[in-house]
């Protein structure tokens, strides 16, 4: 694996020592996961065989932590998002989807849930803040819908239609008190779910672009609005959505 790190400006980038993982040469990676985390550096995520390990930066070296053990056969995607200190790391199983939390004495596995994800979409993670708690929430593709799990112990898994089909990847934007969902692929670039009124917002919707989306990912800064990464077959695009056409569709976010 090749971390690069950029400057604030984005202009100047250094590479990070790689990270060996086990396995023989040519093997594929099925997915990779940062996010913030202690004081020292953020954290690296990478599913090696049934376990995620997780990997701490020193300064240009990675350090691996004790593993996760996750599948009974081999751990597909991962996704990871840290809110308030506190860091979630998801799980493709193989035959079910899983959540762990940090804590002072490692990771705890906090939920299970039966599925058999889609692996071109892979998995997608954030959180949202109801009645003063933090509620991790996982996105995941299967039999041509996107499937909404909300950790709290007591919501079903939500199964939801694209508008426009079958999604090839997913991601969250938006806030804590708000987050949007993101369904790429099929017969437009991507179409948002606003995942408190339940409801796809035709105005974000963004018309298909002559490039079928493999993956995909977002960045919503203030005042900037919501940037969109597509990689497709031959190319990558940037789509940006000001955050005035935002706030007209969703309000506030």
């Amino acid at each position: 694996v090749r971390v690069w790190r950029f400057d604030q400006d984005l202009r100047e980038h250094t590479e990070d020592t790689p990270v060996d993982l086990s396995g023989d040469a040519g093997d594929t990676v099925a997915g990779l996961a940062l996010a913030p985390g202690p004081p020292d550096g953020p954290w690296l995520f990478v599913p090696e065989g049934r376990r995620v390990v997780p990997y701490v930066r020193k300064g240009v070296f990675w350090a691996p932590q004790e593993a996760i053990e996750a599948a009974q056969i081999k751990v597909g995607d991962v996704a990871a998002r840290t809110v308030s200190g506190r860091t979630w790391v998801a799980a493709d199983c193989g035959d079910s989807v899983a959540l762990w939390e940090s804590t002072e004495g490692g990771f705890v596995r906090l939920g299970q849930r039966p599925a058999s994800p889609d692996p071109r979409a892979g998995l997608a993670l954030t959180c949202r803040h109801d009645g003063g708690e933090v509620l991790p929430l996982l996105a995941w593709s299967m039999a041509g819908t996107a499937q909404l799990c909300e950790y709290d112990g007591r919501t079903p898994v939500r199964r939801l239609s694209s508008p426009h089909g079958t999604p090839t990847a997913l991601a969250f934007a938006g806030s804590l008190k708000r987050p949007l969902l993101l369904a790429f692929g099929g017969t437009a670039t991507v179409a948002v779910r606003d995942v408190v009124d339940e409801t796809w917002v035709a105005g974000l919707a963004v018309p298909y672009r002559g490039n079928d989306v493999h993956t995909a990912n977002a960045v919503q800064l203030p005042r900037h609005g919501l940037s969109l990464f597509l990689q497709g077959r031959d190319r990558c695009d940037q789509v940006r959505i000001p955050q005035d056409r935002l706030a007209a569709a969703v309000g506030r976010v």
